[in-house]
């Protein structure tokens, strides 16, 4: 599967052969298969940009249905992306999203499904209709749940919250960070009177929720034209705060690692690398240090507030410690050059027990053409073990 997929990224056009399907029963969206003019043994997947537009191909393997489709429609890097949909007597039509929209207006007042209809309303651009549709899908849901506040918070997290966070990533360059960002994704939903609150993770720059256009604006009018309620949206450590998360940032046991673990130590490296091993060491009531300390120096403050942007409770110690490790030649950079084998000393001293930092420090000390840092090398490598 490995070769196929390297062999993938070297076509630059494939044929158009058939789709697959969950069901032969419309509506609904199918995925289009492809494959090669020159071997037809393998079927291939579009891979696209966030702006929707061809960048590659991969292989698909599945178990669904497949149905063929007549034509011969060539799909080259570089197009917009082609789209199946089937129909209400489930006929599939294929074509690029300006292609088949007129078609799916057409559909739409046939459609009986609330979210069938919304889809396909929203992939259409038929706004009115997308809005209205949601909000019958809460009213089914709060008859379903015997509960509207169970029926919104079911809306947010089944419709808005995925969504919601690929925009939120629309303009991060680096796939396996964006795919981290989703696997460890610990985003809270909760209602009060008229207020949705959506508490994103700690990874979310507050300033791209400015920055995200279109896409995230549409998201927020679905939500408040679904559940009747204004959004309230902040980010995990920032902007509004929980009550109950609040008492629990007071509680003893992370005072006690602040007061007594941290503020103690009198250089700012050092309180960086222990708030950084209480993370790794301390679970949850590491995060809690983490969102709440402040040092006084800037340096510090940098790291913590980088710390809190990427990462979030929901991952795991081995994970926290690779995107510590991943960071920490670009913090070095950051250090003032006087300052950065203080910076590696301690961060060697109090954290060279895990493997993964301990590799990073290494290459630093190795690769580093400072002649403070070579000078230092020594000290810093006997830390590590």
């Amino acid at each position: 599967m490995s070769n196929s997929n390297l062999d993938a990224v070297a076509f630059r056009s494939l044929r158009l052969v058939g789709v697959s399907v969950g069901s032969r029963k419309g509506p609904g969206f199918a995925i289009p298969l492809l494959v090669s003019r020159s071997d037809g043994n393998a079927t291939y997947v579009q891979r696209t940009d966030r702006g929707g537009r061809i960048v590659g191909f991969q292989v698909f393997i599945d178990r669904c249905l497949r149905q063929p489709v007549a034509g011969n429609r060539s799909v080259a890097v570089g197009d917009p992306e082609v789209f199946a949909l089937l129909d209400i007597e489930g006929v599939v039509h294929v074509g690029t999203r300006d292609e088949l929209s007129p078609k799916v207006k057409e559909w739409l007042t046939k459609i009986e499904a609330p979210l069938t209809k919304m889809n396909y309303a929203l992939f259409c651009n038929a706004r009115a209709v997308a809005y209205k549709a949601a909000f019958d899908a809460v009213q089914r849901k709060e008859v379903e749940f015997s509960s509207r506040n169970n029926a919104v918070i079911w809306f947010m997290g089944s419709v808005i919250v995925a969504p919601l966070l690929k925009a939120l990533t629309k303009n991060m360059k680096d796939e396996a960070v964006v795919e981290d960002c989703f696997k460890s994704a610990d985003v809270v939903v909760r209602q009060e009177g008229k207020n949705v609150y959506v508490e994103l993770p700690r990874w979310v720059d507050p300033l791209a929720i400015r920055k995200t256009g279109d896409d995230f604006g549409g998201l927020v009018d679905l939500a408040k034209s679904a559940t009747e309620c204004d959004l309230v949206i902040g980010v995990r450590g920032r902007g509004y705060r929980d009550p109950r998360v609040e008492r629990r940032y007071n509680s003893r046991p992370v005072n006690d690692l602040i007061e007594r673990r941290i503020r103690p130590l009198r250089r700012q490296e050092e309180r960086i690398a222990e708030v950084i091993r209480v993370l790794l060491t301390e679970g949850r009531a590491g995060f809690d240090v983490l969102e709440r300390y402040e040092d006084v120096g800037s340096f510090a403050n940098y790291v913590i507030g980088d710390l809190r942007r990427g990462l979030s409770p929901g991952m795991n110690a081995e994970l926290i410690e690779q995107r510590v490790a991943r960071s920490l030649k670009r913090y070095t950079s950051r250090a003032v050059s006087f300052n950065r084998v203080k910076f590696l000393f301690h961060m060697a001293e109090r954290l060279g027990s895990f493997r993964q930092i301990s590799n990073s420090l290494r290459s630093i000390v190795f690769e580093s053409g400072s002649q403070a840092i070579a000078a230092a090398s020594n000290d810093i490598l006997l830390k590590l073990g």
